[in-house]
């Protein structure tokens, strides 16, 4: 069944960025979960975070800039196929919710039922709205643990017609100044004491910059007569500036610091991951067909695998621990990760898609003119 969207050309450069960037998510858990619980008999990750001087090492280990990367990419593919046109909010908002929540919602449901004794109505009626980044939200273990960033991703859609509008109107220095005051609010908002790491991490307030950065390039790639020609000459850049900015997040600190300097980080890693994008649209049409496919696969089923892979990791850390082989305990997570988890988390999502997802995908809409 073709599950691509009626309101774009299909680039496989996207879902190339959706595969690794969904690969990087599962291993970054597996690595967390599976190695906190080798080392120290718990999953109580922000306290065992693994310190490395490996700059790749690193990248894994501060592997939730793949959330940052999903934000840029999903402001990029918006715009294109609709930048310069208008956008009919009710159908946009239609296809949206036959994108996220037949899956997202049955998820909720079947947690629902596995935790019902911390089911509470208004915490349900909190995750549907969708308003599960903020306390009180629904709590079924792996069946909602990723329910934040869908919210995050949905309260993106609900402005995105508007912020279009803005762009098509006003160009993208009105994007930008978008980003800029939002910068100013965040800094305004830790001076009277909200938390640096919750502003920029959780909330829409930090990652709408990386959204917005999307955006402004994506509507400097839909204007590129040359498309994505001559841009993979500056991939091998991009990739060593990512690894290099998240090298040095690691050492400052990495995720459990509290620090106000993560106020910027929104923006940084959006820069970097905006370039990796940009290059790779160079060089994904010059991929082997084979490759180009399976990556696409993958793509196209990582919102299942978003959804899905705390699921297999739990399963695999219940149950499977057993076959980590008796070596370091990161490593052998790591090692579950890469033969076990993420083959598992393929799997399972490939057949959650066809089941759940691609049926509801073939009833979008045009939304566009």
């Amino acid at each position: 069944m073709d599950d691509q969207s009626p309101n774009r050309a299909h680039l496989p450069a996207v879902d190339h960025i959706r595969a690794a960037a969904a690969l990087l998510i599962v291993l970054y858990h597996a690595l967390h979960v599976l190695g906190s619980q080798l080392a120290y008999g718990d999953i109580a990750v922000a306290t065992h975070w693994p310190a490395t001087t490996n700059p790749l090492l690193a990248v894994l280990v501060e592997g939730h800039t793949a959330v940052g990367g999903f934000m840029v990419l999903s402001g990029f593919i918006f715009v294109q196929g609709t930048l310069g046109r208008n956008v009919a909010y009710g159908r946009f908002l239609a296809n949206r919710l036959l994108r996220i929540y037949p899956l997202y919602g049955l998820l909720l449901a079947v947690g629902a039922s596995a935790y019902h004794d911390q089911f509470s109505l208004s915490g349900l009626v909190q995750s549907v709205l969708p308003l599960a980044n903020f306390p009180g939200a629904a709590s079924y273990g792996v069946f909602s643990v990723m329910a934040w960033t869908v919210a995050v991703e949905f309260q993106f859609y609900l402005v995105f017609p508007l912020l279009l509008r803005l762009l098509n109107q006003r160009g993208a220095m009105a994007l930008l100044r978008l980003v800029l005051v939002l910068a100013m609010l965040r800094t305004a908002a830790v001076l009277l004491g909200a938390d640096a790491q919750t502003m920029a991490y959780w909330t829409i307030a930090g990652r709408m910059d990386q959204f917005l950065v999307g955006m402004i390039a994506g509507a400097w790639f839909a204007r590129r007569p040359a498309g994505g020609a001559g841009l993979g000459l500056w991939l091998i850049p991009a990739v060593i500036a990512l690894v290099a900015l998240l090298a040095a997040y690691h050492r400052m600190g990495g995720w459990p610091a509290a620090a106000a300097w993560k106020l910027a980080w929104p923006d940084a890693e959006a820069l970097a991951w905006v370039a990796v994008i940009l290059a790779w649209t160079g060089v994904a049409p010059h991929l082997p067909g084979l490759l180009s496919a399976a990556l696409c696969h993958v793509g196209r089923v990582s919102f299942s695998i978003y959804l899905l892979h705390f699921l297999v990791i739990e399963v695999v850390r219940t149950h499977l621990l057993f076959l980590a082989p008796p070596d370091a305990p990161y490593r052998a997570a790591l090692l579950l990760g890469v033969l076990l988890v993420v083959p598992l988390t393929i799997a399972v999502a490939s057949f959650t898609h066809a089941a759940v997802e691609a049926p509801f995908m073939a009833l979008r809409r045009r939304y566009t003119d």
